[in-house]
């Protein structure tokens, strides 16, 4: 029995000896491929957040100039003009990266816009929401009205009531 223990111990120290240099060897090796493709997701998604940042910081200029020059009759031709121009390549960059709540959100807004519909407005607070969660600020209790507040004075008017959901 004590020849059999000597043996099997005798045959563990071989096989220790031959594979802790080589696990001593494959380990650190194993850790920098893990860390490499750590970082490389990180980098990967980072371009992906400055690439959605850029189409959303678009969206959103032509979004606000828009509004800002709809306001002035004499302009509405130049607005229209400029938005038939810049569509096409924002819509472009938004199918490319955006994430699918912001399509979503955007094709329900411009559909609202081309029937005439106000939950426009609606969905354009939606819109905003949805493009902070894409660059990710987490909103606990920032309403799509409350967003809106920002540059609609009179958001809190109870003729907006029926636009906003409960």
């Amino acid at each position: 029995m004590y020849e059999f223990i000597t043996k099997m111990v005798d045959g563990l120290v071989q096989y220790a000896e031959f594979y802790l240099p080589i696990l001593a060897i494959l380990t650190p090796i194993a850790f920098i491929i893990w860390q490499t493709q750590k970082i490389k997701k990180a980098e990967i998604e980072f371009k992906i957040y400055e690439q959605r940042r850029g189409a959303n910081e678009e969206l959103l200029t032509m979004i606000f100039d828009s509004i800002k020059d709809i306001q002035d009759p004499k302009r509405k031709d130049a607005v229209a003009a400029n938005l038939k121009e810049q569509y096409p390549k924002i819509a472009k960059e938004l199918m490319r990266i955006s994430s699918e709540d912001v399509l979503k959100t955007y094709s329900d807004m411009m559909k609202a816009a081309r029937a005439g519909e106000p939950t426009v407005t609606r969905y354009l607070g939606d819109l905003f929401l949805h493009m902070r969660k894409d660059l990710g600020i987490k909103d606990k209790d920032l309403s799509n009205r409350r967003l809106l507040g920002v540059f609609i004075t009179d958001i809190d008017d109870p003729k907006y009531d029926g636009l906003f959901r409960k």
